[in-house]
């Protein structure tokens, strides 16, 4: 066959130059024809289009052409001629085919619809398709746009790290970045991962934001931008919660937030606009294919200005559409950090057009964030865009160094227990540790008692130090020497003076110390049998806890000092005290044991006083706080039911928890379902954004699930099988 230089076919669309010989290479989309002549659609990457090959059978080797099938690769060289037919302005007449390979019948992208689902089995070969075709040619066209508009308004394009120390502002969980043997980890003696050999000296991890980094070099260069890669180790798998994602950064010094305003308006703009000469094809594929409005909502972002509107006017607004009837999954009031719902109700339903949402309480906030003259609200900014919600945020900065100390000072005094022993739990799996992060995990639960008793961590020290009054009447524990010693005392602390809770969390600050961290599943039945431990060395035994103030039992000073025993591994589901009812557990336990061992995962169940790992567990369903906690369950309803159970993830409750609960009057059952739907719906979450709800009956019985989806269709589909009146009430993405 002649050489010939190729042209690509986004280029040979175009020409006019009838009669002239032209190459074009790439995969036949399709073959069609009759016994004279065969049309084939060729396609090669640089535009959705295909050129359209009519071959003359007559003047080919028909075993030549049997191997011209669906995603076979040729190269053709014909005439280019003036299409007779629609659709294409130019095709083809072939001269000369040579094969370049060939595909045999099981080639899977045949001319039909295919799901992403399929797609994402043949992931080598979706760029293929017309629809990754398209986002990947949008997605390039849109690097440039994004470079030229800055490079226009003078900024400069500055490149963050990729590998940091610093977490930014702690915008997400990061991965880690090592040379360290992950099989033969070096620890300190707190067990602390030693870093001194790893390539940095110190821990590293994949960036979450170039931020900081971008407003140095703001405050040097003026106005630059970031466009890179960034990370987010987010257990989500949601279009919205990315692992990895590129983000744009702009740092502009001396810009205030209407100053930010414009330049988000105008770089919004200048992309959509780009888009649409650049792009058209693409897009018109898309609009056809999936979105029939999408090029009529991009031509509307730019006819009208956007809307800029203060946080405290369109929670006005959304509260003004409640009233009228609008129904939110989410409830709205001032303060609330707006979901998706709220942002896409403001621009689609109220304001139909593009809207900046300005002067956001302090409090959802960054602590940089400008504050305004009323001391509630700061200069932020989001532009909340049709059909996606924000897509970008910015803010003015604070550039009074005292009140930005005044700031920090203020939110580090606001943590909570919870975000606190987050923070814990995090730092300890970022350690390595992930038996300890399991221990620690099990010990939240069972301190939840402490927050239930409104014990704080203040009145446990002044029992250990001995400077509480009551404490001082009776016994105490010295802690000076490094072992408990009993003074004064006829039992560790009395339970008149402190509740178990207290007890319990002496307990654990006493097995810290000596390194007394057991879990059941690692002690064999009479493992230390006919040992004798040093008596010195022993721990005292905890007090037993009860949640009940007016059923502690007074304690005997008359009578002698007890030895001290070592600390008890946790009880066995066999030693478990029995809760109220055992048809919610049981209906667990019937789901959970058809899993296979390669289903399961790390798994725990019951509250503080019955639980167990591995396996779902009972709950006392006198115990309300517990309930709304650990299960999310509406303090409201803990009346309407008189049996409850739990099979939770061990390592992260947003990853898997279930409840099952037994509603004592079964006309109850649709409304603690929907109570627990807006209760779960309306969650902040921590650690770790669930991702889908599944809530289920079977009898009087409703069963919660929520977490990672895989998790949650897995146990949904099990539980139905196993439970032939199972109904499943609500399934629904978690804050869509």
């Amino acid at each position: 066959m002649e050489k010939i230089s190729r042209t690509k076919i986004v280029d040979l669309l175009k020409r006019r130059d009838f009669g002239a010989m032209v190459n074009v290479k790439g995969w036949v989309r399709t073959r069609r024809g009759s016994k004279q002549v065969n049309f084939i659609a060729l396609n090669d990457g640089s535009t959705i289009n295909n050129v359209q090959i009519v071959v003359d059978l007559a003047n080919f080797d028909e075993e030549m052409l049997k191997q011209i099938t669906t995603g076979a690769c040729i190269s053709v060289n014909g005439e280019l001629t003036e299409s007779i037919g629609s659709g294409q302005a130019a095709e083809v007449q072939a001269r000369g085919i040579e094969v370049l390979g060939t595909c045999d019948n099981t080639y899977p992208l045949q001319k039909k619809g295919h799901t992403m689902e399929f797609l994402r089995e043949i992931a080598h070969l979706r760029p293929r398709t017309n629809t990754f075709g398209a986002v990947f040619r949008i997605r390039h066209n849109m690097a440039i746009a994004i470079h030229k508009f800055f490079h226009e308004r003078g900024f400069f394009y500055f490149h963050t790290p990729i590998i940091t120390a610093s977490d930014c502002e702690g915008a997400g969980q990061m991965f880690q970045v090592t040379t360290k043997n992950l099989y033969d980890l070096k620890k300190d003696e707190n067990g602390a991962i030693i870093y001194d050999d790893d390539f940095f000296g110190k821990q590293a991890s994949l960036t979450v934001s170039g931020q900081l980094e971008g407003e140095l070099a703001a405050t040097a260069l003026g106005a630059i931008y970031t466009f890179g890669p960034t990370f987010r180790a987010e257990n989500s798998n949601t279009p919205r919660h990315l692992a990895e994602f590129w983000m744009i950064e702009p740092e502009v010094a001396f810009n205030d937030i209407t100053d930010n305003m414009d330049l988000a308006e105008d770089f919004i703009k200048y992309c959509v606009q780009w888009a649409l000469d650049n792009c058209y094809d693409d897009v018109k594929f898309l609009n056809d294919m999936f979105d029939k409005g999408l090029i009529e909502r991009l031509q509307g972002v730019l006819k009208e200005e956007f809307v800029r509107l203060p946080y405290t006017e369109g929670i006005k607004i959304l509260e003004e559409a409640v009233v009228k009837g609008h129904k939110f999954e989410f409830p709205v009031y001032w303060g609330v950090d707006l979901a998706s719902e709220h942002e896409r109700y403001l621009v689609e339903e109220h304001f139909k057009r593009p809207v900046i949402l300005t002067d956001y309480p302090k409090e959802i906030k960054a602590f940089y964030m400008k504050q305004n003259e009323d001391g509630k609200t700061v200069r932020a900014m989001d532009v909340l865009f049709p059909k996606i919600g924000e897509i970008i945020g910015g803010s003015e900065r604070e550039a009074d160094y005292d009140k930005l100390m005044t700031r920090i000072q203020e939110l580090g005094h606001a943590l909570s227990v919870e975000e606190i022993q987050e923070l814990v739990e995090t730092h300890i799996i970022l350690q390595g540790a992930p038996e300890t992060a399991k221990r620690y995990i099990r010990y939240r639960f069972t301190r939840n008692l402490v927050r239930e008793s409104n014990t704080t961590d203040n009145k446990i020290l002044s029992l250990i130090e001995r400077n509480n009054e009551e404490a001082k009447q009776e016994n105490y524990v010295d802690w000076s020497t490094g072992k408990p010693e009993i003074k004064e005392a006829k039992s560790l602390i009395p339970a008149t003076s402190v509740k178990g809770a207290i007890s319990h969390r002496t307990a654990y600050h006493w097995n810290r110390l000596t390194k007394h961290f057991v879990d059941a599943t690692e002690i064999e039945p009479d493992a230390n049998k006919g040992e004798k431990p040093d008596e010195a060395q022993k721990p005292a035994e905890p007090t037993k806890s009860d949640s009940k103030k007016d059923e502690t039992p007074a304690s005997k000073p008359s009578e002698p000092a007890k030895p001290a025993e070592p600390s008890k591994p946790a009880e066995t589901p066999s030693e478990t005290p029995a809760a109220q009812d055992t048809g919610a557990l049981s209906l667990l336990t019937s789901v959970w044991s058809t899993y296979s061992e390669d289903d399961k995962f790390p798994a725990a169940g019951g509250d503080a006083e019955h639980s167990v790992d591995g396996a779902p567990g009972s709950f006392d369903v006198s115990n309300a706080d517990s309930l709304t906690y650990q299960l999310t369950f509406p303090s409201a309803d803990v009346s309407l039911i008189d049996g409850a159970a739990s099979l939770v993830h061990m390592m992260n409750l947003n990853t898997f928890t279930c409840g099952a609960f037994h509603v004592s009057d079964a006309g109850n059952v649709s409304t603690v379902a929907a109570d627990i739907r807006s209760a779960v719906q309306g969650k902040q979450w921590m650690c770790g954004f669930p991702e889908r709800l599944v809530i289920l009956t079977s009898g009087q019985y409703v069963v919660s699930v929520y977490g990672n989806e895989s998790l949650v269709n897995t146990f949904r589909d099990k539980f139905v099988a196993a439970h032939s009146g199972a109904s499943t009430v609500y399934d629904e993405a978690i804050g869509a």
